[in-house]
């Protein structure tokens, strides 16, 4: 099976790990990091996060916590078995911020919780805590395509009152940078007929975890990118799948699908589709 490893490396960087999913949130992370200077090394699960550690020396691992295969913490129970990697920072990034899972977390020998979206404040904050090196601005160029400030139209499938996204605080989570902006909307949208695909599936099968899996990782996709009304769907599905209310789970991906199709319109809107 191809590796989905990949690695960035400015010269003398902290080296961090991120152990993530879902091409959005690992973008969105790779993007943050970089602008502090970091080489980041990005692993899909805690099996290939581990295999990364046999080979390679990091400053710092940034795990999501609910992930198919081996989750967060699993992962760091293993990391922390391990007397190699007994001290090295292990910190979760996840779409809850409850007590509970804060508590879980540091159980399985965690040293931090930071709730998404990431922004350039947390990525800071963590880096100046937990590595020698901390954080740095670097300048990033990406590719070399123009594309004129978003003019905030939009096809008649939104209201003005409730856009599918909050540009200002999505672009200020991603400091201003529309390009990435585009990119990261547009690997949402092409995503999710492939999530919404495996959430019905599991809903007439009612299959409650899989329905959570799918939905906490729908929702801090979402967040990331200040995609409130697909961030609120996805809660409201996470709620009533825990009660395997079934009745309630259908109504809920129906809403989503609807939050979904107006997210898919914007997207393709902001980026001049």
């Amino acid at each position: 099976m191809q590796s989905s490893l990949r690695s960035s490396s400015p010269c003398h960087a902290a080296r961090v790990l991120v152990v993530e999913d879902n091409a959005l949130n690992q973008r969105v992370a790779e993007w943050l990091l970089r602008k502090h200077g970091c080489a980041v090394i990005m692993a899909e699960n805690g099996f290939e996060a581990l295999d990364v550690l046999e080979r390679e020396s990091v400053d710092l691992i940034l795990t999501d916590v609910e992930m198919p295969g081996m989750d967060g913490l699993e992962t760091t129970r293993r990391v922390r078995g391990d007397e190699r990697w007994k001290h090295l920072p292990v910190v979760a990034t996840t779409a809850q911020a409850t007590g509970e899972d804060r508590r879980r977390c540091l159980e399985a020998g965690m040293d931090d919780f930071i709730a998404k979206p990431l922004t350039k404040e947390n990525t800071r904050s963590v880096l100046a805590r937990f590595t020698v090196q901390g954080p740095r601005e670097v300048e990033i160029l990406d590719k070399d395509r123009a594309r004129p400030p978003y003019d905030g139209s939009l096809d008649g499938s939104t209201t003005r009152s409730r856009t599918p996204v909050e540009i200002e605080t999505a672009l200020n989570l991603m400091a201003g940078d529309q390009e990435l902006m585009a990119e990261v909307l547009g690997i949402l949208a092409d995503r999710l007929p492939e999530i919404l695909g495996q959430i019905q599936i599991a809903a007439e099968n009612e299959d409650a975890s899989e329905i959570l899996l799918q939905a906490h990782g729908l929702k801090g996709a979402a967040a990331n990118v200040a995609a409130e009304p697909v961030r609120e769907a996805a809660e409201r599905l996470e709620v009533v799948a825990k009660q395997s209310d079934f009745g309630a789970v259908a109504r809920a991906v129906d809403d989503l699908r609807v939050q979904a199709e107006r997210f898919d319109d914007f997207a393709r809107s902001y980026r001049g589709e």
